[in-house]
């Protein structure tokens, strides 16, 4: 190609279209990584302003064609190096007679002579004209267009977006033991980079789907309880668990694990609390704390050179919450946030974690009963990748990773899964994520919709747009409204009424 914009053109045509076929075969583009989560979209911008501009360049060259300057005679000059021409001489026509040069009559007769014709003046050479090029309006056209492109992307991305303000949602149907550990959590009080609350799992221990007799599995992180505690005893003294750990948001500071034990016999508080000070080698101290609400909380505290421990109780609540730090660097934070439970709303202070927690059914599914509810952040998906890189291994961690990337466009900024179970030991889950904004949201749909959507039936519940799968094994809806998805699975022998019936409940 000899016109450099149709080059330009089709190398972004090239680039865009391999930046999108590399990651099928694990491979990408080194210069597409600039744009992070937004590969796939800069991949097929690139594909669009190449074409128009390959466009540009071929109508340039056939639109716009070369004058041609107008060959011209070039006019005789005379040459300033030759002598004059030497006149010849002359007579008069009449009589005869000789005479001179520069004589206008005959001398003999009178009569008058012929004169000798005078030479042109020099006639200068004409220079052709300049022609102009005709102006392309298809190119001014075309580059208008790319404008415009660009202009529409970046705002598409980038631009301000218009929030959805979830309303009229009831609470999620939570169990009694769960529900009422929500607010026992505290809000930091520190005016300077306050500790905040980040991922939160709910978990039940009479779970109707639970054989009689055997321990349930902890779906807290181990690493969050102190030493000398575990779920067997947990579940032998209260009926639900909610736990959440607070970070400094700088990353700064230690973190503090707090899980908050509801439907609990209060009475048990004393034992855990000694066997949590003989695991770590800590002295018992007894302590109360007065809540800015009014409410009492007695219990416990120990602290070793390395880990600080506090058990309180909420007697008229029912309610043991435990905190701990493995950390010394955590303990004025500890002992902060112990002075400050039941200071405010608890969880719910924190939109974070309820825009999502709040968005479950308000109602169950008949039979069932909720038995785990866990939020998570974007984040900290991608770092539970490289957590695991002891346990998976170095290359299938990094075949993971690559894995991840290539659909990180729809991993959501905030989510919360619920798993629903009933006494035949049958599951029903629901999964809301929540993304930054509502175009960005609607991207990841598209793509759902022209991807794995085409093997799934569209459909509409409770004003949602949805997509519906069922086999055998499993029957899935997903659904999308606002900044949010949201997805409900059932097991593969229930109605899709069932199925139906619990997405509608969804609070988007």
């Amino acid at each position: 190609m000899k016109n450099r914009l149709q080059q330009w053109g089709a190398t972004l045509l090239v680039f865009g279209l391999a930046s999108l076929g590399l990651p099928m075969v694990g491979v990408q583009l080194r210069i597409f990584n600039l744009f992070g989560q937004y590969q796939k979209e800069a991949a097929i911008g690139a594909i669009a302003i190449g074409a128009v501009m390959w466009l540009i360049g071929a109508a340039s060259r056939g639109g716009t064609a070369s004058a041609a300057a107008t060959p011209v005679a070039p006019a005789a000059a005379a040459n300033p190096g030759m002598p004059p021409p030497v006149p010849s001489p002359r007579t008069c026509p009449k009589c005869g007679a000789a005479a001179a040069a520069g004589d206008r009559f005959c001398m003999s007769c009178g009569s008058a002579l012929p004169q000798p014709a005078t030479m042109p003046p020099p006639v200068p050479v004409a220079t052709p004209p300049a022609v102009a090029k005709p102006k392309s309006h298809f190119a001014l056209g075309c580059l208008a267009i790319i404008v415009l492109l660009l202009g529409g992307i970046a705002w598409f991305f980038f631009g301000p977006s218009k929030q959805l303000t979830a309303g009229g949602r009831q609470p999620p149907a939570l169990p009694t033991a769960v529900a009422g550990t929500m607010t026992e959590f505290p809000v930091d009080p520190e005016p300077k980079n306050p500790m905040q609350p980040t991922s939160v799992v709910s978990q039940t221990f009479n779970n109707p789907g639970l054989t009689t007799g055997s321990t349930p599995s902890l779906q807290a992180p181990k690493e969050t309880l102190p030493p000398g505690l575990s779920g067997g005893n947990i579940a032998q003294v209260a009926q639900g668990m909610t736990s959440t750990t607070y970070r400094d948001p700088s990353s700064a500071g230690a973190p503090v694990n707090v899980h908050v034990l509801g439907g609990a016999n209060v009475n048990q508080a004393g034992s855990i609390a000694q066997g949590i000070a003989q695991s770590t080698g800590g002295t018992l101290q007894g302590v109360r704390v007065q809540s800015p609400r009014g409410q009492t909380y007695d219990g416990y505290s120990m602290q070793t050179a390395t880990v600080m421990v506090y058990v309180l109780v909420n007697r008229p609540a029912s309610t043991i919450i435990i905190m701990y730090t493995p950390q010394p660097d955590g303990f004025v934070a500890i002992r902060r946030l112990a002075s400050s439970v039941g200071n405010g709303q608890g969880l719910a202070a924190y939109p974070q974690l309820i825009n999502t927690y709040g968005a479950l059914p308000a109602s169950p599914p008949p039979g069932y009963v909720v038995t785990t509810v866990r939020t998570f952040t974007g984040g900290e998906l991608r770092a539970a990748l490289t957590q695991n890189e002891a346990e998976l291994g170095k290359e299938a961690t990094q075949a993971l990773q690559k894995a991840f990337e290539a659909f990180q466009m729809f991993i959501p900024e905030e989510g919360t899964m619920a798993v629903y179970n009933n006494s035949f030991r049958q599951e029903k889950g629901v999964l809301v994520g929540r993304y930054s904004n509502a175009r960005k949201a609607a991207v990841c749909w598209r793509v759902l919709a022209w991807t794995v959507g085409w093997t799934m039936k569209k459909t509409t519940v409770s004003g949602m747009d949805g997509l519906t799968f069922k086999d055998s094994n499993t029957g899935v809806i997903i659904l999308r409204k606002g900044p949010f998805l949201a997805m409900a699975m059932v097991p593969g022998n229930a109605a899709e009424t069932e199925l139906l019936d619990l997405a509608g409940g969804i609070q988007l």
